[in-house]
């Protein structure tokens, strides 16, 4: 099978870039030949072509137009919702929850986002020595892109004294950068900068990206995530529940739609939107130190390639009768 991928921010460290990177990763291991552009340019030779798409990255009149040109049959890959306008030009969806797509017909396929997953996991008192992190210390961490709705500053002003009194830490691996994904930076950084002033031995605040596996390793390190946002259901985009799944780490998630699959997994604490209480029972939590690590499998690449490659396999005869006869 030939893929032909279109992805505008293939080159770029973003979330729908990662993703359509990582994914033609996994197809070639699976001996699948996979090219890559992005702009909306037409592949000759190719059996389907998988775009990635996300509204500002697209005029949806040009894609209408690219689906309606192409000699091969066209996928999207949904990164946010409303597509319904394109269900007329796409042969197919592939999605990460149920309910991204309002369609009411037509072939989707519905996959948790995959992340990288290590073949074990390691010892999380080895990882500690080798990131300084206090071998006895209840180590609290996230990662991803910094925003207004994932509540940092308000979080971490409650866990800081507690983890302060327990000789506890946080780090904060953040993905500086500009755009939707960082909403609310300008407010937040200056808070950040004054906890890690006050707590200067318990508060690490790192920006830049990592590799798949350094960043996996840092979160094996600490023994709870914090995935949570006080933002509306959007699409399971950016992958940053998947990659805390992804280290085994037991993880606080937001009670929203884009997570419904990961809280169903073990090693999940789903949050309510108002963390009053919440918090004082996640503290107390803390002082218990009632966790434990989980099987990290199901979000692995592997398995999310092997599913969207038996997905267009089953699709492509019956994709192809729909473009001859459109054509």
């Amino acid at each position: 099978m030939r893929i032909h991928q279109v992805s505008p921010t293939y080159a770029d460290a973003c979330g729908i870039g990662n993703f359509s990177r990582n994914l033609e990763t996994a197809l070639r291991r699976r001996n699948v030949e996979v090219s890559t552009t992005t702009t909306l340019s037409p592949a000759e030779g190719c059996d389907v072509t998988i775009v990635q798409h996300e509204w500002g990255l697209f005029r949806t009149e040009d894609l209408h137009c690219f689906c309606e040109q192409s000699s091969a049959p066209v996928v999207l890959v949904a990164h946010s919702g409303g597509v319904e306008t394109l269900a007329t030009s796409v042969d197919g969806t592939i999605t990460m929850h149920q309910g991204i797509v309002a369609l009411n017909d037509g072939p989707n396929l519905v996959i948790p986002h995959p992340a990288w997953i290590p073949r074990e996991l390691q010892d999380r008192r080895q990882l500690r020595a080798r990131f300084g992190l206090g071998d006895r210390s209840f180590v609290v961490g996230s990662s991803g892109f910094i925003s207004g709705f994932r509540q940092f500053p308000e979080i971490l002003s409650r866990l800081l004294p507690v983890l302060r009194d327990a000789d506890g830490s946080v780090q904060l691996l953040s993905a500086r950068c500009g755009g939707p994904w960082c909403s609310g930076w300008e407010r937040i950084e200056p808070e950040l900068d004054r906890l890690r002033q006050e707590y200067p031995k318990h508060f690490r605040y790192e920006g830049g990206f990592l590799s798949h596996e350094e960043l996996n390793l840092r979160l094996q390190a600490c023994d709870l995530l914090w995935c949570f946002t006080n933002r509306a259901s959007s699409a399971y985009a950016s992958g940053v529940a998947a990659d805390h799944y992804a280290s085994g780490t037991m993880m606080v998630l937001a009670d929203v739609e884009q997570h419904r699959d990961v809280i169903k997994r073990p090693g999940t604490i789903a949050a309510p939107a108002d963390l009053q209480g919440f918090v004082d029972t996640l503290l107390g939590t803390i002082r218990d130190r009632r966790f434990q690590r989980h099987d990290p499998e199901a979000y692995s690449w592997p398995t999310a390639s092997q599913d969207i490659i038996e997905f267009l396999r089953n699709l492509i005869p019956t994709l192809r009768g729909t473009q001859t006869a459109r054509g």
